[in-house]
């Protein structure tokens, strides 16, 4: 796995989400067990319901373009092939020592802490600060909207850093209760184990490093077709092989309001990837294989290498539950790598205007445009032929212009 160090920064969300979090965080590129990379295959289309949205999309558009040139703060990390992917995607509890290591440098056996990001800890449950008061405020790092607690290496709070929303917990007690502060460090050579309970993390190095760490919410918690109140469906291939490539996912990140513009790499954040319905139900779950992201943005850093702008991507579909692709028709295959969060059906669209730009600059918006994003896929699965998969061209319509599908699902596929 390759990987590199360089500063980045925390971005502002709009202020349209009323007492939403300011996401933004530090990144690994990593899945651990819990999402399965699985894939499907044939041309998969979209109906008029996922395209109801994209007048909103349009302008949402332009806040993320904003999101992205924010200022960042402290030292973070970018992983993937495409050094642009943001998050570790872990199961809870799981062991991440020999990964992190492996993948940041030796700096991690200094120590290291853990600091909850969301769900956020209630502010009036949090007990008050076992230290001295500290000298005059500075301002202290901010992740998803409050400030964060942080700790020194003896235990004592940083001056300036506030008891906020972002809870403390150590790896080796990682189910703290919600609310709970617990101010700790974990010393040199500690083993690190991701928290017990599903949520968004940060992990702090003592050399100043930083990753965002989401657990995922287990699929044993699913209940009949439901998580916690919102319907996946049944996965057609439920009860297979474990070590088919279509078993069904065994983990789902959850997204709320607050947490639906949270980065998951350099050009796309996880609201981008929700299923389009039950648009009143939260909260709403993901499946996302990390390797699809990887490849999404090693095409935009190819089409950039080619001489063809690629600043934003719109992605018209993600993640599509089972209940919503349903058993195939209407251009959706039966096992759709939607399902398997590994698939995106996307265009380039710089301008913001929710629709593919003029890719070859002849002066017209169609099936060519699309073509050129192949071109690069095409370009980016030779070079690393770990992350081939499928895609397929669609012609623009009344309701959308042309795009693509792009997915990892191990085998080579065009349609």
């Amino acid at each position: 796995m390759h990987s590199v160090t360089r500063a980045i920064s925390l971005p502002h969300i709009p202020s349209r989400l009323s007492g939403a979090l300011r996401l933004a965080l530090p990144v690994v590129w990593l899945v651990a067990g819990g999402v399965a990379t699985l894939t499907a295959g044939k041309a998969e289309g979209q109906l008029r319901s996922e395209l109801s949205l994209m007048t909103t999309e349009r302008s949402a558009s332009a806040e993320r373009d904003a999101i992205a040139t924010q200022p960042r703060g402290p030292e973070e990390i970018r992983f993937g092939i495409s050094e642009a992917v943001y998050l570790l995607v872990t199961t809870p509890g799981a062991r991440l020592d020999a990964r992190v290591a492996g993948s940041t440098g030796l700096s991690w056996d200094l120590g290291h802490q853990w600091v909850r990001v969301y769900p956020p800890a209630s502010p009036s449950s949090l007990p008050s600060p076992r230290v001295a008061p500290p000298p005059p405020a500075r301002p202290g790092p901010r992740v998803l909207g409050v400030p964060v607690t942080e700790v020194g290496l003896a235990g004592t709070e940083v001056p300036g850093a506030a008891p906020s929303g972002a809870a403390l917990i150590p790896a080796a007690s990682p189910a703290a209760a919600p609310g709970e502060t617990i101010l700790s460090t974990h010393p040199a050579g500690a083993p690190i184990f991701a928290p017990g309970e599903p949520g968004i993390w940060v992990l702090d190095n003592l050399a100043g490093s930083r990753i965002t760490v989401v657990t995922l919410v287990p699929a044993t918690r699913i209940r009949g077709e439901y998580l916690n109140g919102y319907h996946l469906g049944i996965y057609p291939t439920a009860g297979s092989d474990p070590n088919d490539i279509y078993t069904p996912p065994t983990g789902f990140i959850e997204v709320t309001p607050e947490s639906r513009d949270l980065r998951i790499s350099e050009h796309l954040t996880i609201g981008q990837f929700l299923t389009k319905d039950q648009f009143e139900v939260w909260p709403k779950y993901v499946a996302l294989d990390l390797r699809m992201i990887d490849k999404v943005e090693l095409v935009v850093q190819e089409l950039n290498a080619m001489g063809i702008r690629a600043d934003h991507i719109y992605v018209m579909s993600g993640f599509r539950t089972p209940q919503y692709n349903g058993p195939g028709g209407d251009g959706r295959a039966a096992l759709s790598r939607h399902m398997w969060g590994d698939a995106a059906d996307m265009w380039i669209d710089n301008d913001g205007d929710g629709m593919m730009d003029d890719l070859n600059g002849d002066g017209d918006i169609n099936f060519t445009d699309a073509t050129i994003i192949l071109r690069a896929v095409d370009r980016v699965e030779a070079k690393y032929p770990e992350l081939i998969g499928g895609a397929g061209l669609y012609p623009e319509s009344d309701a959308h212009g042309p795009y693509i599908h792009i997915d990892a699902r191990g085998n080579h596929a065009r349609w």
